[in-house]
């Protein structure tokens, strides 16, 4: 972790750090991880602020804060649009993986703070369990992703389409829906994109109504959309 703190030192940053032995094992791979992520953040959010790591490993805690102060004044911040967005997730999750806490914010002088609660020497060991609800949620997205395509074409039947009409309304609103779980799936690695994406398929949802004759429920289509989202 020392030689983090040199190597971002090198690249003309302002670190100072009061770092203590760690154990090898989850609390210093996660004090690590949330210590690069952290550093990370003010390279590209904060140029030339000054910061402060502090590692301290006791009996019952581990704690681990990096304060960054203020930007200079006229700063500017080229790699703020770089990474997914995920920064604070990541963080959290790494101080969740060992059974501790992590909190980030603004400070007072205008600077931000992340600091985490991570257990220490006399610790029992954190069982590596996903959450039930995180198990749930993740069926409900993957069983709502596999039927969202094929929903339209078993709700409107046959014979809601008139008899003129070559392709069925439920056939284009399987199209429809399927390219939205198609741009769901890319949601968190290209959310710009994918954002981009649901928005512009929004209007083609009355395109379809009118190409398949389409003479059932008008909140029906609406709904469907609404279901990958």
């Amino acid at each position: 972790m020392r030689d983090l703190v040199e190597g971002f030192r090198g690249l003309g940053r302002h670190v100072d750090h009061e770092i203590g032995p760690l154990p090898n094992g989850t609390i210093a791979d996660a004090a690590f991880g949330i210590v690069r992520e952290a550093l990370t953040n003010v390279a590209r959010h904060a140029p030339g602020a000054h910061t402060r790591v502090r590692c301290q490993y006791g009996d019952t805690r581990t704690d681990i804060v990096v304060t960054s102060s203020a930007p200079p004044t006229g700063a500017t911040a080229h790699g703020a649009n770089l990474g997914g967005g995920r920064g604070a997730a990541f963080l959290r999750s790494r101080a969740r993986e060992t059974g501790g806490t992590l909190t980030s914010g603004p400070t007072a002088d205008g600077g931000w703070e992340v600091a985490a609660v991570l257990p220490g020497r006399t610790a029992a060991p954190v069982k590596r369990s996903v959450p039930r609800g995180y198990r749930l949620a993740q069926l409900t997205a993957a069983a709502g992703l596999i039927l969202q395509p094929l929903l339209p074409v078993m709700i409107i039947r046959s014979e809601d389409v008139p008899s003129g009409s070559t392709v069925s309304a439920g056939a284009f609103f399987a199209l429809l829906a399927a390219a939205q779980a198609v741009a769901l799936l890319w949601l968190r690695r290209a959310p710009r994109a994918a954002t981009g994406a649901l928005i512009a398929s929004a209007p083609l949802w009355p395109v379809a109504m009118a190409v398949g004759d389409y003479t059932g429920p008008v909140v029906l289509p609406p709904a469907l959309s609404m279901l990958a989202t």
